[in-house]
């Protein structure tokens, strides 16, 4: 599927499985490849190569949340521009989002952000309730106006698990800006 302009190929889906599904293209605006908002859902075997510039943004989902994802990666550019979370995977995530086999090949960039702008190479930004991060990696380069993982690009205040998970790029650690987190 190739897209090109604005918008994610969903809005905002609630209780849904998407599968196997790749997006191709150039997408700008408020967006991610895929979904915008994913709520109690499951995305599995998706993959996105479009590169986006939008203020909130996600390779494969803008907003998780309580949101299942297993065998996603991102191919494509990620450009955030304002204070919020760009991630390979998932922009922001909160409430039992859970992130599973997920890997990230494309730059995620996030700037303009005076407060919380977190760019991570899975995540940009948890925000709240307990997040899973398993078996994922990224070996795109990463870079925040404030706050930047290889994995994670900053933390809220909630409980979060990261295990077997890898990054290979210019920043030194998995794990951005954590405020109260775990």
């Amino acid at each position: 599927l190739n897209l090109y302009g604005g918008g994610s190929l969903f809005g905002n889906v609630y209780e849904t499985t998407i599968k196997n599904l790749n997006v191709y293209g150039k997408i700008q605006n408020d967006t991610s490849g895929i979904i915008r908002h994913a709520i109690n859902s499951y995305v599995i075997n998706c993959s996105n190569y479009a590169d986006m510039t939008s203020l909130t943004t996600g390779g494969i989902c803008r907003n998780s949340t309580s949101s299942y994802f297993y065998n996603c990666y991102n191919a494509g550019t990620i450009s955030g521009k304002w204070e919020s979370g760009a991630g390979g995977i998932v922009g922001e995530a909160s409430d039992g989002t859970i992130i599973r086999n997920c890997y990230n090949l494309g730059d995620v960039s996030l700037t303009n952000g005076t407060s919380y702008a977190c760019a991570g190479g899975i995540v940009g930004f948890i925000r709240s309730g307990d997040i899973t991060v398993e078996n994922c990696y990224n070996i795109g380069n990463i870079s925040s106006s404030k706050y930047k993982g290889g994995i994670i690009g900053g933390i809220g205040k909630n409980n979060m698990k990261m295990s077997n998970c890898y990054f290979l790029n210019n920043i030194s650690n998995g794990v951005g800006d954590s405020d109260g987190g775990t």
